[in-house]
């Protein structure tokens, strides 16, 4: 009747205690047939829910498996073996756990601490046959036995305390004693046993003192007894020798607050508002090797290939109020320390917030300085830009040449104020036309062609000369011009535009024509004179006959030495006025030539012609006169 109340009263336990993660409509919906397949896993806690070993573990597990997102149903079992440990107890979770999960397939097992572990050691095969087993939190593994290592892996909850000893002595040099706390159930014994362990192969210099079996008040007295030289170490105290639990809550108000000497420890959930901490074992960090070990079975590697973890799953935590309460130096903080309770700091907190914010600050700064110089350099350049272009207006737009640029399709892009100016336009008239539609072309078929060839030649890099003519109305005059045409390249060597040049040289023509015209004119004028003076010169050569005519007969009639001085008068004065003219004659003949000459060649010039109008005329009144003076000697 008893074994009947008890297991009736463990099943309602333990479906009262049961936190599955997943409600009965998830359990009825996960054998429905046609959902999506999740995988089921049982995870068996050693102690209660209100644990924060087991709640810190579960956390840490959760946060790497995401079950919701991963489609993991995990129901979570309490052993509550803190409170309920016998064999019978043990038989009866077996009968429970085979009523619930009869038919029930797991892909996975997880077994959090020892007594969770010894469950699934002795009742596994029986339960849920070869499901495999990780485990977190299990201690003495040395001294345990694994048979089925295949379906077994996990991490272990190793106690550093070697480490948190020496940690001790190297804050507190001036120690003298170390007092050991832990109850006497199994996970303190082990604690118990490990220290006792690593003092036998460490020689330190100090005393160690464990306390004895008792009862809260008796463990408050002792507590409040140590002395400055003294310090505590926290193993596991869960229970005093009356059986009375407590929380963790209940340890700290009736044992820690007793104690005035620095208290260090082997567990997380010990560190509280006036313990120093230590190199711990973290629920948490086990929890996640747990589950990252869990991501590996599932996944489908087997069991045995997944090493155990032994080491690294412990941390360094330390109390920032503590070091300061008892003047710990920092130097001696090692560098991996996790501290707690550390004033709030904005730059610890924020500290790679501001590291980025003081980078792109400096960026910025280098930005704004380069973009400064930037800036001056554009202004320098602006300023000299402007100072060329003011330059290249004033001379394009100055320049007595008519100049114009093309786009590489012909139309004009810009033009000159002269050879705007010829045409009576602006350049806004003008702008993007083809350049042989322009009102400089439109009056000349034939240009227009010109125009349009001399392009296709500038764009293969031929350079186009012609001359042409403009008629401007507004003038009424006609202006001749010497165009070409050249390409412009660019640094790519391609062409930009086609630079168009005109120049006028209707002046030149003009004064060209006008020469052409007095050249004919002097022409005509030397052949009058020239057949004058031919003529003069056949009269004076009809003269001169007639004048030897006269000196023979003269000779000839006379015949006597009294005419010799007649005739020599005579001969004399008429010589004179006759080799006159003919010294002038043969001067004539010479510039005459020398005149020709120049006026072959198209070297004559005004000044030449009129200076030769000149000598002609002196050289004619001087012959005429000397003529006309023989002349009159030969008839009188």
């Amino acid at each position: 009747m008893i074994n009947k109340f008890l297991l009736f009263f463990i099943v309602f336990l333990t479906i009262s205690l049961a936190h599955d993660n997943a409600s009965e409509d998830d359990l009825l919906k996960a054998h429905d047939i046609g959902l999506i397949e999740k995988k089921h896993i049982l995870f068996i806690n050693s102690y209660h829910q209100g644990m924060p070993w087991f709640q810190n573990i579960k956390k840490g597990l959760f946060d790497v498996l995401k079950p919701q997102e991963n489609n993991l149903i995990i129901h979570i079992e309490d052993m509550d073996t803190k409170r309920f440990y016998s064999e019978s107890y043990l038989e009866n979770l077996k009968k429970v756990y085979q009523l619930k999960y009869q038919n029930s397939k797991f892909d996975l097992i997880l077994a959090s601490d020892n007594n969770a572990y010894e469950f699934l050691k002795k009742f596994k095969q029986e339960l849920f046959g070869k499901t495999p087993v990780v485990f977190a939190g299990l201690n003495n593994y040395e001294n345990i036995r694994i048979g089925q290592r295949d379906e077994y892996t996990g991490v272990l909850e190793t106690h550093s305390s070697e480490e948190t000893i020496n940690l001790m002595m190297k804050f507190h040099p001036q120690i003298k004693k170390i007092y050991v706390l832990n109850d006497y159930l199994k996970t303190g014994l082990e604690i118990k046993k490990n220290i006792k362990d690593v003092i036998s192969r460490v020689n330190y210099d100090i005393e160690f003192i464990f306390n004895k079996k008792q009862s809260v008040y008796e463990l408050q007295k002792e507590l409040g007894k140590l002395k400055s030289d003294t310090m505590l170490l926290l193993g596991a105290y869960f229970t005093d020798k009356n059986g009375l639990s407590f929380t963790i809550d209940d340890f700290e108000k009736y044992i820690l607050e007793h104690v005035n000497v620095p208290i260090y420890t082997q567990h997380k959930f010990y560190i509280l508002n006036n313990v120093m901490g230590g190199k711990v074992v973290s629920g948490f960090h086990q929890g996640e090797i747990m589950g990252e070990l869990v991501k590996e079975v599932l996944d489908g590697k087997k069991v045995i290939d997944i090493p155990i973890v032994r080491q690294g799953s412990n941390e360094l935590i330390l109390n920032y109020v503590e070091l300061k309460k008892h003047n710990v130096n920092n130097r001696d903080i090692p560098k991996s320390a996790i501290i707690i309770n550390q004033p709030y700091s904005v730059y610890k907190n924020y500290k790679y917030t501001i590291w980025s914010i003081t980078f792109v600050i400096l960026i910025l700064i280098i930005v704004i300085i380069l973009l400064n110089q930037n800036i001056n350099k554009r202004k320098k350049l602006e300023v000299e830009l402007e100072f060329v272009l003011h330059k290249f207006k004033s001379t394009f737009n100055h320049s007595t040449h008519l100049i114009g640029l093309l786009n590489p399709e012909g139309k004009l892009l810009l033009t000159n104020k002269t050879s705007l100016d010829m045409i009576g336009v602006t350049n806004e008239d003008v702008y993007m036309q083809y350049f042989w539609e322009t009102p400089w072309w439109t009056n000349s078929p034939d240009d227009q062609e010109k125009l349009k060839t001399g392009l296709q030649k500038a764009l293969k890099n031929e350079i186009t000369n012609f001359q042409t003519t403009h008629y401007n109305e507004s003038e009424d005059k006609t202006h001749y011009v010497d165009f070409s045409m050249k390409p412009y390249f660019n640094d790519k060597n391609k062409i930009v535009f086609i630079i168009v040049e005109s120049t006028d040289v209707t002046m030149i023509k003009e004064a060209q024509h006008e020469v052409q015209e007095l050249n004919e004119h002097l022409e005509k004028k030397v052949d009058n004179r020239t057949r004058e003076l031919e003529e003069a010169n056949d009269e004076l050569q009809n003269t001169l006959i007639e004048l030897k005519e006269t000196q023979n007969y003269l000779i000839h009639a006379e015949k006597m030495a009294s005419l010799g001085d007649l005739v020599a008068g005579v001969a004399h004065e008429i010589n004179t006025p006759v080799g006159m003219s003919l010294t002038g004659i043969t001067h004539f003949i010479d510039i005459t030539k020398e005149l020709n000459d120049t006026y072959l060649k198209d070297e004559m010039s005004q000044d030449d012609f009129e200076k030769y109008l000149k000598n002609s005329l002196e050289l004619s009144n001087s012959i005429n006169s000397n003529l006309v003076k023989a002349a009159n000697l030969i008839r009188s």
